[in-house]
């Protein structure tokens, strides 16, 4: 009997505080090798993104390999031979919407499971609106044409309810986690 192979993930959403659980909480399901990109755009959207390079080493890809998907925009266009990487090693990727180019480009190139996630938005806005703005109005056609490949990966379990249904349907409940925290009641000056 052929032991399973553990799945590998790309998380393309650099974001900082978000970071620190959410590998924690991969890791704890069993996904041991996680991508994290290098490079993001410099925008006030941005601003609590940072550089995170301590999962390379878990990664058992060959290294010129890792040093083009480090290269790469994962925010806009990477190269084919990214992508080509991306599919040969990555089960599994995780990204935000922030541009109509990343959901484009992984509709034209990514073969795993791709996971929309959603943390939440304010009041006036929701992910169908988000997606269609970046995308021309395209979201639900590049969405459905991932197939059911694609999940909408909710860290709260009621956001699916503004979603139009190409969304809705394809909700996956993804509780956001936390840091392990204590109890402190002293006061520190």
């Amino acid at each position: 009997m052929t032991p399973l192979k553990k799945p590998r993930a790309m998380w393309l959403l650099n974001h900082e505080t978000a970071r620190k659980f959410e590998i924690a909480m991969l890791k704890q399901i069993g996904i041991e090798e996680i991508f994290l990109p290098k490079k993001y755009p410099v925008d006030a959207f941005f601003r609590s993104a940072s550089i995170d390079d301590s999962e390379d080493i878990n990664l058992t890809i060959p290294a010129e390999e890792l040093a083009v998907l480090n290269d790469a925009d994962w925010y806009g266009s990477p190269s084919p031979e990214a992508w080509e990487i991306a599919n040969r090693y990555f089960d599994i990727l995780f990204f935000m919407v922030q541009s109509g180019s990343i959901v484009e480009s992984i509709e034209n190139n990514y073969k795993g499971i791709v996971l929309l996630r959603a943390f939440g938005l304010d009041r006036s806005l929701n992910y169908t609106k988000l997606l269609n703005y970046h995308t021309r109005d395209l979201g639900k056609n590049l969405i459905k044409s991932i197939g059911k490949r694609f999940y909408f990966a909710q860290a709260y379990d009621h956001l699916h309810r503004i979603e139009d249904d190409f969304l809705s349907q394809r909700k996956l409940f993804l509780p956001l986690g936390v840091a392990d925290c204590h109890r402190n009641v002293t006061w520190r000056f």
